[in-house]
């Protein structure tokens, strides 16, 4: 999970109130980032190192503001996976779980987790007989260990 410990919060809590003052926070961050280069932009830039400067500053703004969506998103997007009961024609064994990752023409692929290991799992279609999704879980509770099966 990522650090700090307070982003890893966010992201398991699915607190609206937490994810609130998250957007806020960006949302401010990228509006003094703007702020401070709109100020700049009243300065007599005299040199070409304080163009080269001021130019980088506007980039770096740019890339802020249009990083804002893409930022909440993370924390917002409800990353969701499939718990399936089989991986291929096995059963999963007990005290193990999947999740079905991706399904693709030829592949399937499953992420398979244990109290000591993780693996990802691609079966060729061709050899799966049937496949039985039992429930789903969040991404960021199955890589902490929260979702079911798994505690």
């Amino acid at each position: 999970m990522p650090e700090p410990p307070w982003l890893e919060s966010l992201l398991i809590s699915h607190d609206p109130v937490d994810q609130s003052w998250f957007f806020i926070g960006i949302v401010s961050l990228a509006a003094v980032v703007c702020g401070l280069v709109f100020r700049a932009s009243r300065l007599k830039i005299d040199t070409a190192g304080l163009r080269l400067l001021f130019g980088v500053a506007v980039v770096l703004a740019v890339l802020c503001v249009l990083l804002v969506p893409v930022n909440f998103g993370a924390v917002l997007m409800p990353y969701s996976m499939g718990r399936t009961t089989h991986v291929g024609k096995a059963t999963v064994e007990p005290g193990r779980s999947a999740w079905m990752l991706w399904e693709g023409k030829e592949w399937i692929t499953y992420y398979v987790k244990s109290g000591v290991s993780n693996s990802v799992v691609a079966v060729p279609v061709k050899e799966i007989d049937r496949i039985e999704v039992s429930g789903s879980d969040s991404l960021f509770d199955i890589l902490s260990s929260r979702a079911s099966g798994c505690r």
